[in-house]
């Protein structure tokens, strides 16, 4: 019997992990192949794949199981044949082109985008605990701006300007980000709005190859707060980021099914 495996690869940071993993279990469940899907963690980075395993362990999937295989990323070569490496499948090679693709079966790929993110009972009960607000915004911040520099970043002004764009009396807004200064910066140039986060001052922007193996708990915190402000983003009533990153797509998937969807991408 066939073994299905994706692997992830050396500059995989989590978002990318995800969405990875959700391209393959769509290309299984697509072409009707019921089996386990096997996730090599040899080569991602050891913080990356802790924080992966966190997931999908609150995760309720599970069909998915995690490898060990060092080789090299020659689909000719592999160390076990009996897998098939789902990587250089045409289908998930880049999982935008999915979305553009014509024959892609759009309800299936955001039914498992949905099914990644129900957490088992304990974990999903917390998050109904959070707040609803009438705005999120996400910034993005860190090795966004170093090594993809030819993606373009938007300032905070023109959040600023985006938010003052709806007109809604008393807005309750959360600012989300993986830098804090950015929350900061935004209550400077309009301390009167009713802004709030769940970033903490330590937080000074993602950089993947800064990113260390911390303890369980540590480890733990850092993912279901990344699940938090995932949910919180989903739920508010309008949300303004960016689909230059991974979190930014994940949020317009994750809102797809509401019917009043209203997102702004600048």
């Amino acid at each position: 019997m066939t073994k299905y495996l994706v692997s992830l690869l050396p500059g995989s940071g989590i978002g990318s992990a995800i969405v990875g993993i959700l391209g393959a279990l769509y290309f299984l469940h697509k072409n009707h192949i019921q089996t386990v899907l096997f996730v090599n963690v040899f080569h991602a980075p050891k913080p990356v794949k802790t924080l992966i395993q966190h997931f999908l362990d609150i995760s309720k999937i599970s069909i998915v199981q995690f490898i060990h295989i060092r080789y090299g990323y020659n689909p000719d070569y592999h160390p076990s044949h009996e897998y098939k490496e789902l990587s250089f499948v045409k289908e998930i090679d880049d999982i935008y082109h999915v979305l553009q693709n014509p024959d892609t079966d759009f309800s299936l790929f955001v039914q498992w985008f949905h099914a990644i993110f129900i957490l088992k009972p304990s974990c999903q009960l917390e998050l109904y605990k959070l707040k609803y607000y009438d705005i999120c915004i996400n910034i993005r911040r860190g090795d966004k701006i170093t090594l993809e520099s030819h993606l373009s970043c938007a300032s905070v002004a023109q959040y600023i300007d985006e938010i003052e764009k709806i007109h809604l009396p008393h807005v309750s807004i959360c600012h989300t980000s993986d830098e804090y200064n950015t929350f900061l910066e935004i209550q400077a140039i309009r301390p009167d709005w009713k802004i709030s986060t769940l970033n903490t001052p330590e937080e000074k922007g993602y950089f993947l190859n800064e990113l260390t193996v911390n303890t369980d708990d540590h480890n733990f915190d850092h993912v279901y707060k990344f699940i938090k402000q995932l949910h919180i983003m989903k739920n508010s009533t309008f949300f303004i980021g960016t689909l230059s990153t991974n979190v930014g797509f994940m949020v317009q998937l994750l809102r797809q099914q509401r019917r009043d969807e209203k997102n702004v991408y600048i």
